[in-house]
């Protein structure tokens, strides 16, 4: 009798490749690479068939959509400045002015790397 031709195994990430999920199938039977509670099962043509083995995905990666991925870190958010507004004369010359701003400034604003200034001096106020 004729020996039957074997049926050829595929893999559509052709072998162990961990971070792409792949689809393995020996003619019509079909296993595609899946995330469960330990890692990922990886699927692969092993001697013509199809094989399944259980693989971690390691630290700092997890498993996704049927495949290790990188685990996100989280970038933290600086702060936002909350802005102190000048108003007042500081100076008590009965006017606000430029000279009430530089006091102003060396009293909310020591140590501070950071000054955005928002308007103009114009006749003694600070205007948009």
């Amino acid at each position: 009798s004729p020996t039957p031709t074997p049926i050829p195994c595929t893999d559509s990430d052709n072998g162990k490749m961990y971070t792409v999920k792949g689809n393995t199938c020996q003619g019509t039977n079909c296993s595609t690479d899946v995330c469960n509670s330990v890692g990922l099962v990886e699927y692969y043509c092993s001697n013509n068939q199809v094989v399944g083995e259980s693989h971690l995905c390691g630290s700092g990666n997890t498993c996704s959509g049927g495949k290790c991925v990188v685990v996100p870190t989280n970038t933290p958010v600086p702060p936002t400045a909350t802005p102190t507004l000048m108003s007042g004369d500081y100076d008590g010359d009965r006017d606000v002015d430029l000279a009430d701003f530089g006091i102003w400034k060396g009293k909310y604003l020591a140590g501070n790397s950071t000054l955005v200034e928002f308007g103009v001096w114009k006749r003694g106020y600070l205007t948009n």
